[in-house]
């Protein structure tokens, strides 16, 4: 996470709907550098999540693009209704991975890029995201054949309920569940060492989105489904309670 708040300079263009369904705002910050930004029009909640499981995906090791909370006072853009959507609390940022296209799940992998695919999908099944479909990945690919994972607004909600088949089954990388992706020890001791850090995973959260946010307990919610992996081994797991 980008430590300082960024600062947003101008707003360039909205994204369509077909390529997000919260059409965030390609906006340039006070770095020079151009992000995906979403404020207050998409929500405090759904900020919220995008933060934390952008925080929890990096230090999970995939590839998030770098982000980060964006002050959105000084909208030098003179339309209102930028300035009406996104002014009024801090924004959540990503920073735009240039050249870049949606992976499509029918693309040919390597060997290495299995290994990821794997992970991005056990850190979905973690998170509850259900929002990374055959039909929608939000997954973008490089020339270089790197994939950049992205957008996390819909998840930690518990939306995708307890059936690991049923879940991959509807996932864009689901045939990539390796033999040992939902087993304890291949992932276990990693989210072990991200928990240890929860307290400063949400002390980064603004204030101000808790403040607008209209689930008070929201972030309570949150780490009780990022533990369950502890909590309820039983439904966590493909291999039940006594594996860990």
């Amino acid at each position: 996470m980008i430590e300082q708040r960024l600062i947003l300079q101008n707003v360039i263009f909205r994204v369509p709907i077909e390529c997000g369904v919260l059409e965030p705002y390609k906006c340039r910050c006070n770095d020079g550098r151009y992000y995906y930004v979403k404020g207050q029009y998409a929500g405090a909640q759904e900020c919220i999540r995008e933060l934390v499981c952008a925080e929890i995906g990096h230090r999970f090791g995939l590839p998030v693009p770098e982000f980060g909370i964006v002050d959105t006072k000084d909208i030098s853009n003179s339309n209102p209704e930028i300035g009406k959507s996104l002014q009024g609390m801090p924004a959540f940022g990503s920073l735009e991975v240039k050249g870049c296209t949606e992976y499509l799940c029918k693309e040919n992998t390597s060997k290495t890029s299995k290994e990821i695919y794997s992970k991005i999908l056990f850190f979905d099944w973690w998170v509850q995201n259900p929002d990374r479909t055959k039909g929608h990945t939000n997954l973008l690919k490089t020339p270089d054949g790197r994939i950049w994972v992205i957008d996390h607004n819909m998840a930690l909600c518990n939306g995708i309920g307890e059936n690991i088949e049923a879940f991959k089954n509807e996932h864009a990388l689901g045939d990539f569940g390796e033999l040992f992706t939902f087993q304890p020890e291949t992932y276990i001791h990693e989210m072990d060492e991200i928990m240890l850090h929860w307290d400063e995973i949400r002390a980064n959260v603004p204030d101000e989105w808790i403040e607008r946010c209209s689930n008070n307990g929201i972030l309570e919610d949150i780490e009780t489904t990022l533990r369950r992996y502890r909590s309820r081994p039983g439904s966590f797991w493909e291999r039940r309670q006594g594996q860990c």
